[in-house]
């Protein structure tokens, strides 16, 4: 009896710590991973995860795509001067041919995605 005792406290503990991430990430929807890209002059990009830069937060503005090459990353901001391609685990699906405005720090050799938004 003492060993199903046990299980039946482990089990309810790991459902508390499940259900309190999930409140929390609800509650706290700014707390997420950046995600880091690099960035090569053709627009290509490759994660990053130990980029560090300390630049301040600048923005482009262009047009949120499906990627037309999943080896250069998942998504593409058709920009009026460049393509950049990222691969994030976000789901920006619902900004997909919307014009949007991507928040970033870093520059085109490597930058942290901050934020994607539509434009207005």
């Amino acid at each position: 009896m003492k060993k199903k005792n046990q299980q039946l406290y482990a089990a309810i503990a790991i459902v508390v710590v499940v259900v309190a991430l999930i409140w929390y990430f609800k509650t706290n929807p700014g707390n997420t991973v950046s995600d880091s890209v690099n960035q090569t002059k053709n627009g290509t990009g490759s994660k990053n995860p130990g980029n560090t830069s300390s630049t301040k937060a600048s923005v482009w503005t262009g047009t949120l795509k499906k990627s037309d090459n999943s080896s250069k990353g998942n998504f593409m901001l058709v920009t009026k001067d460049r393509t950049i391609y990222f691969t994030t685990v976000r789901d920006f699906s619902s900004l997909i041919d919307k014009k949007v405005n991507l928040t970033y720090e870093g520059s085109l050799k490597g930058f942290t995605v901050l934020n994607l938004t539509a434009a207005q």
